[in-house]
């Protein structure tokens, strides 16, 4: 009995899959608009941690025009209804511990805001 139970519930979510109705959404929408609560080379981490929460990921970049290297923060957030997936990704530039600027993309063509 156990096992027709499990072949269902396998068959039921197959059907919702083809069907487009199981959305799986993995991460946060990152706040775009409190990018402008943000001042260039004043505001620290602790004021980007306080406007856009803790990032998902860090890591450090250096851009060809500009030897210095910089810290960065990603935000990324992925919505997944089959067949489509929107990912926004948020990064955030710091130098010398002070916020430096960010960076966006999007899979959608909007992303119901300006950033």
């Amino acid at each position: 009995m156990r096992g027709y139970f499990i072949r269902i519930l396998a068959l039921l979510f197959v059907l919702g899959a083809l069907a487009g109705c199981i959305t799986i959404e993995q991460g946060v929408r990152p706040k775009f608009d409190r990018l402008e609560g943000l001042s260039l080379q004043q505001s620290v981490e602790s004021d980007v941690i306080a406007a856009l929460g803790k990032p998902t990921g860090k890591g450090f970049a250096r851009f060809p025009d500009d030897p210095a290297h910089r810290t960065i923060w990603s935000y990324e957030y992925i919505k997944t209804t089959i067949p489509d997936v929107n990912t926004r990704i948020l990064f955030v530039f710091f130098r010398d511990d002070h916020y430096d600027g960010y960076m966006w993309f999007s899979s959608n063509a909007v992303i119901g805001g300006t950033p």
